[in-house]
C-alpha cells in the first residue's frame, strides 16, 4: 500500500521540514504556517513543540520499549471485500499496569477481540480505509494520554459533586480522575474551523463557565486527543479547590515522548 507525502507523519525535524515546503509550493501557505501546520499533525502542538519534543534526544524516544498494536476492519462485507489494518503504539510501560481496567473503557474506544498485545476496535463507520485510519489514530491518541497523565477515566463519583461542564452541543468533552487521589479534570476539544463552530469559541462560551464555576483552566501544548488533524482545541479544566491540580498534567503532556500518533505507517493484517 503507497500514499502519497500527504499521508507521511515525520519524526524527525528534517521530515518535518521537507513536507512542510511541499505544502508551501501546493497549497501557498507561509512557511512558518506549513510547519506549524505539519508539526500539528504529528502529534504536536506547534513546530517549537516538534522540535522539543524529537530534536536531539533519540535516547528517550528509544525508552519506549513497550507497545500495543490496534487493528480495525474496513470493507464490504456483502461482496466478501474485507481488509485489516494495525497502527502500532509506543508506551512507556505495559498496557497491564494502567490503572484502569481496559482500554475499552475509554472514550470512544470499543474493543471486539483482544489477543496477546492486538487489540481489534470496533469501527465507527466501516466503508473507507479512512475512517478506520481516523479510529485507530484516535484511540492511540487516547491511550496515550493515559499513558502521559496517569489519569483514567472519573467515575460517576469522582464528578457528581460538579456542575455539567457541557455548556454547549459537544460530542467530545471528556472527565477523567487521578486514581490515587479521586479528584476529577475536564477536557473540552472543540473544533476552531467554521464548520465545527456549535455554540463559539472557548473564550466565548468556555472560559465564562470556567469563571462561574470556579474552575481553572489551561490550554497545553499538547495536540489532543479527538481531531487535533481538523484543528479541535485541547483545554483543561479543573475545579479550584476540589480538582486534580493541572500543573503537573499539563507538564507531563508537554514532555511526552514519542509526541500523540496521527498515522505514523500502517500495516496489512
Amino acid at each position: 500500500m503507497s500514499y502519497s507525502i500527504h499521508d507521511q507523519i515525520p519524526t524527525t525535524v528534517s521530515g518535518l521540514k521537507s513536507k512542510a515546503k511541499v505544502l508551501v509550493r501546493r497549497n501557498g501557505l507561509k512557511l512558518h504556517e506549513a510547519l506549524d501546520d505539519v508539526a500539528r499533525e504529528s502529534g504536536a502542538y506547534d513546530y517549537q513543540h516538534f522540535c522539543h519534543l524529537y530534536g536531539g534526544d533519540r535516547a528517550k524516544i528509544a525508552s519506549f520499549r513497550h507497545e500495543i498494536i490496534l487493528e480495525q476492519d474496513w470493507g464490504y462485507p456483502a461482496f466478501g471485500k474485507i481488509q485489516r489494518i494495525g497502527l502500532r503504539v509506543p508506551l512507556s510501560k505495559p498496557i497491564e499496569e494502567f490503572a484502569f481496567r481496559g482500554i475499552g473503557c475509554l472514550p470512544r474506544i470499543r474493543v471486539r477481540r483482544r489477543r496477546g498485545n492486538c487489540f481489534l476496535i470496533e469501527a465507527c463507520n466501516f466503508s473507507q480505509e479512512s475512517f478506520a485510519r481516523a479510529d485507530l489514530t484516535r484511540a492511540a491518541r487516547t491511550i496515550q494520554f493515559c499513558d502521559a497523565t496517569g489519569l483514567i477515566p472519573a467515575t460517576s463519583r469522582s464528578v457528581s459533586s460538579f456542575p455539567d461542564p457541557s455548556y454547549r452541543s459537544l460530542d467530545h468533552c471528556s472527565a477523567w480522575m487521578n486514581p490515587d487521589s479521586g479528584r476529577a479534570i475536564f477536557v473540552d476539544e472543540q473544533y476552531v474551523n467554521p464548520r465545527g463552530h456549535f455554540g463559539g469559541t472557548f473564550e466565548e462560551n468556555g472560559q465564562p463557565w470556567c469563571q462561574e464555576n470556579d474552575f481553572v483552566w489551561r490550554r497545553p501544548k499538547w495536540a489532543g486527543m479527538y481531531r487535533p488533524e481538523d484543528r479541535t482545541d485541547f483545554v483543561v479544566m479543573s475545579h479550584r479547590l476540589r480538582g486534580e491540580p493541572l500543573g503537573p498534567i499539563v507538564q507531563r503532556l508537554e514532555k511526552y515522548r514519542p509526541a500523540i500518533l496521527n498515522w505514523t505507517g500502517d500495516f496489512i493484517c
